[in-house]
C-alpha cells in the first residue's frame, strides 16, 4: 500500500508541517554589545524556531511509536518521522542560537 498525505498518522503530519514551517517562521530577539568595535556580547533567540522545533521533536516521536505499531510501512513511516525529530533538534538548536544566527558569525 502506498503512504498518502490521509494515511499519515496525524502525528507525523503535525512534526512534519512544524518542520516545515521551523524554516519560514521567525520571531527573533537579538542582543549585542560592542567594545572599542569589537562584539563583547550577543544574545539571540528565535522563538519560531524553538516552538516549531519542540512540536516537531514531540510529534516525531509520537510518530515513532505510532509507526512501530503499524503493519504497513513501518519502515518508511518510521525514517519520516525519524527526520521530523532531527529537523527539530536543528530547529532549537537554531531557536537558542547555537547554529546560525547573528552571533555565530
Amino acid at each position: 500500500m502506498s503512504i498518502t498525505w490521509s494515511t499519515t498518522p496525524a502525528a507525523i503530519r503535525v512534526g512534519a508541517i512544524a518542520a516545515i514551517l521551523g524554516f519560514v517562521l521567525t520571531i527573533e530577539s537579538t542582543s549585542s554589545r560592542t567594545i572599542n568595535g569589537r562584539l563583547a556580547e550577543c544574545s539571540y533567540t528565535n522563538y519560531g524556531a524553538l516552538l516549531l522545533g519542540a512540536i516537531a521533536i514531540v510529534a516525531g516521536l509520537v510518530g515513532v511509536a505510532m509507526a512501530a505499531k503499524s503493519t504497513e510501512n513501518r519502515g518508511v513511516l518510521t525514517a519520516i518521522a525519524a527526520v521530523t525529530v532531527a529537523i527539530g533538534v536543528l530547529h532549537v538548536l537554531r531557536g537558542i542560537g547555537s547554529v546560525g544566527g547573528p552571533c555565530n558569525v
